[in-house]
């Protein structure tokens, strides 16, 4: 079987074309994808605003037997926190209703403790040295417009820098 000369040409320059799209597209695709993880990434803006708390209760354990209600903490401040976060592939924005850790316990006078590990229904402890406790670290009601779920109305999440932690469905603190 004879190939043309002409048909020999326009596939060569169609494995050209086709190999230099894909070179650029993978290229493209995989510095978009870099940029993006590396930039946006943490809170962006924190604001004060009026917010009526959904009933929960948050049992405190070690140092303190005590629990921590949503009538304990209402009269300190809720604000809206709009944080871009990433899991190493994607970039994710969204907003946060909550109150941040650190006033709760100074408020509620839990403040001896080295560390506090956090528990989730699920079974998911999360351990936070004291000073990993600070501004970036709340406790919340409501993700980028969604109550959570009234059985379980607390989450906590931590946005600083160094921690990117999220427990879901916050039931206990334990202090040591």
């Amino acid at each position: 079987m004879k190939f043309n000369k002409r048909v020999y040409i326009i596939l060569v320059i169609l494995v050209a074309i086709l190999s230099s799209l894909l070179t650029f597209g993978v290229f493209y695709i995989s510095e978009y994808r870099y940029q993006k993880s590396i930039e946006e990434v943490g809170v962006k803006s924190v604001e004060k605003i009026d917010y009526d708390l959904p009933e929960f209760t948050i049992v405190a354990l070690g140092n303190y037997d005590t629990t921590i209600t949503n009538e304990d903490v209402k009269d300190l401040d809720v604000y809206l926190i709009k944080a871009v976060t990433t899991d190493g592939y994607d970039n994710y924005y969204n907003e946060y209703v909550g109150i941040r850790l650190k006033d709760i316990l100074k408020d509620r006078g839990l403040d001896e403790y080295n560390s506090i590990t956090m528990n989730s229904n699920g079974g998911l402890s999360v351990r936070y040295d004291r000073d990993n406790i600070d501004d970036d670290v709340y406790i919340v009601f409501e993700r980028s417009g969604i109550v959570f779920n009234s059985d379980e109305p607390v989450d906590l999440v931590s946005l600083n820098v160094y921690d990117k932690y999220f427990v879901q469905n916050l039931t206990s603190m334990n202090f040591s």
